[in-house]
């Protein structure tokens, strides 16, 4: 007999031919309450298998080989995937306790169906919404044929969901606490990793689609909007080696139309109308024949209950003008505001309903579209506090409402972006595969592997290719309309003990700018402006262990900056391999006379020193965006 401790629910059953595995949940924590109620949302922390016989007497050898499972990072993959009988039993369940045990973002809510939304609650409906069931497949037995629950099952069925729930508690004054209650619902429709996971399939479900629900409760009172997010709607993938590898439409409008009217009656159907479509794709480069083709088709479709915006975040909002997303915001404000809110009163009555939806986009559906779906959170979240009477009617949002919202959405983001960029089982594939990558705007998404020899010539065409789309797309993004651009470089940071691309520095007439991309969220993660004035002293030597040449800017405040070249340079805009590392300290050193000779020319004389080894670097100081 061997004690597990305590068991809090049943997600499911494994079967094999002669062992099943029995899932059960065995740590929880409490992270909100399920909207209009009292009942716990809880986040899985542990899932622990149980082995069961079924034909042989292996429960002793399954338990030791369960003991000894190291498991793997893999990529994020649905339940029903795991049902394959091509993987080895104990290999599934391993990915399963990867799943659930390794920061997976699952919650649970004992004594409500967590897959409905808070006006889908108070509306009556009784049965569990299976696009947020994740965990359906493992309760297979329970159903009959038809997908129906068979009698008596009802009370052993505990729906799963994966998403981000977050509470947090402000006062806006004295007399009231505000409770805002952040629950996003991941679809287990068309699952999976991005690159591996894009548009649409045939059933007209789409990748990464997610609904999100903000609940903002007072005195009983529960406020409740509904926003979602979806991959472009038409058959489109991004496949091969490319580190970002281009977007390719994979059928033509006639071959697709009717599929993308199908997703937009099912969104008509579940949500009411009208569906009010925010396109953040790029109107030009590499996203143009996407944003195309989604035009196309709602122009094509002609549903009257469609309203489309496109909003080219990345040309409204260059050189960092975030709140340019407000033009947006008003843009749609009227048809904002005709969908109105869910509003449950104290006594459970509905008072108010949502109709419709905003269903926004991106290529990626993460970081482009958690901005605008933030801001559109905002502004409904104002709405409503006016509604209460907590602020007057032409009042601003309070600053701690905006605070607590930003925080809020940003971990939720975060938690997106893990799910569906799979971007740490990314990381360990590549490392099994010996692959290189680029990280931020240009991440690998080729997950198989094969032999060197027989794609290293495409991937040096491919590296260069996505080094120049990085530092344009830098630019076009970061640089400041009146600075005046003289150089611009792609480089590695000297704590980065890679080859991978990290940092991408542009040289004004005035300053210089370094931009900093995370290697897990394809974010930036830094944007540091350095003027001429704060800048102290350029040097050239080796670093730490390496003998590679590294190029150190030491600016004011204890900042200080140190690279290397990468094995690609840029000459005219175009990438050029680096092919010995001769060749890699004589370019890092010409970034450093370039640098020294602009800074002359604008009248600061800063030296350029040569040493045999750079110090050790003390920490600089972060500017952070998420």
């Amino acid at each position: 007999m061997h004690e597990i401790g305590d068991v809090y629910g049943i997600i499911g059953v494994l079967k094999f031919e002669s062992l099943a595995f029995l899932l059960v949940i065995t740590k929880r924590s409490p992270v909100a309450c399920f909207p209009c109620t009292q009942a716990k949302i809880y986040h899985i922390d542990c899932v622990t298998p149980i082995p069961i016989e079924i034909e042989s007497n292996n429960i002793a050898d399954a338990k030791m080989r369960l003991d000894n499972v190291k498991l793997r990072n893999y990529a994020q993959r649905k339940l029903m995937k795991f049902l394959s009988d091509k993987i080895q039993p104990v290999n599934l369940v391993e990915e399963i306790l990867h799943l659930f045990n390794d920061n997976g973002d699952f919650y649970v809510c004992f004594e409500k169906n967590l897959t409905l939304s808070a006006q889908r609650y108070g509306s009556g409906v009784q049965w569990v919404d299976d696009r947020f069931f994740w965990n359906r497949n493992l309760l297979r037995d329970l159903f009959d044929n038809a997908g129906n629950p068979i009698d008596g099952s009802h009370s052993w069925i505990l729906s799963i969901c994966q998403g981000f729930i977050v509470e947090r508690y402000i006062s806006l004054n004295e007399d009231s606490q505000l409770i805002l209650t952040l629950i996003s619902r991941r679809s287990v429709k068309r699952a999976g990793v991005r690159y591996l996971r894009r548009g649409i399939d045939d059933e007209a479900n789409v990748a990464n689609f997610v609904e999100t629900e903000m609940v903002l409760s007072l005195f009983g009172h529960h406020l409740s909007f509904v926003q979602i997010r979806g991959s472009v709607p038409v058959y489109w993938s991004q496949r091969g080696y490319r580190y970002r590898p281009p977007l390719i439409i994979d059928k033509c409008l006639s071959d697709s139309l009717d599929v993308f009217k199908k997703h937009m009656k099912n969104l008509i159907d579940k949500y009411g109308s009208p569906i009010i479509v925010v396109n953040l794709v790029d109107q030009t480069g590499r996203e143009l024949n996407l944003a195309t083709s989604y035009v196309d088709h709602i122009l094509a479709a002609d549903v009257p209950e469609i309203s489309y915006y496109s909003f080219d975040f990345h040309f409204h909002c260059r050189a960092l003008r975030f709140y340019k997303v407000n033009d947006l915001i008003l843009a749609i404000y009227d048809k904002l505001n005709s969908l109105g809110f869910c509003w449950m009163d104290k006594h459970g009555e509905m008072v108010y309903k949502q109709k419709g939806v905003v269903r926004t986009n991106c290529v990626d559906c993460l970081d482009r579209t958690n901005v605008v779906q933030c801001a559109i959170s905002q502004a409904l979240c104002l709405k409503q506090i006016q509604k209460l009477g907590l602020v007057g009617p032409l009042s601003d949002s309070p600053d701690i409402l905006v605070q607590c919202l930003q925080s809020m959405w940003a971990d939720n983001g975060d938690a997106i972006s893990r799910q569906y960029a799979g971007t740490n089982a990314l990381k360990g594939d590549v490392t099994r595969c010996g692959q290189r990558k680029f990280v931020g705007i240009v991440k690998d998404g080729n997950i198989i592997s094969e032999p060197p020899s027989e794609k290293s010539e495409n991937e040096l065409e491919d590296e260069s290719e996505s080094i120049e789309r990085l530092v344009h797309e830098t630019i076009h993004f970061v640089l400041p309309e009146k600075e005046i651009l003289v150089g611009s470089w792609a480089l590695i940071d000297s704590s980065n003990q890679s080859d991978q691309i990290d940092t991408v520095v542009l040289l004004t007439k005035l300053c210089i700018i370094i931009t900093l991309y995370d290697d897990d969220s394809e974010k930036i993660l830094e944007v540091k402006i350095l003027d001429f004035n704060d800048i102290i002293r350029l040097e050239l030597g080796s670093f730490d262990k390496t003998s590679k040449i590294h190029l150190r800017i030491e600016a004011r405040s204890n900042q200080q900056f140190t690279w290397r070249a990468a094995k690609t340079r840029l000459f005219n805009n175009a990438a050029i391999p680096l092919k010995t590392s001769e060749e890699c300290d004589e370019y890092i050193q010409a970034i450093g006379e370039q640098m020294k000779v602009t800074m002359a020319m604008a009248g600061k004389e800063v030296e350029l020193s040569v040493v045999e080894q750079l110090s050790r670097q003390t920490n600089r100081t972060k500017l952070e965006f998420h």
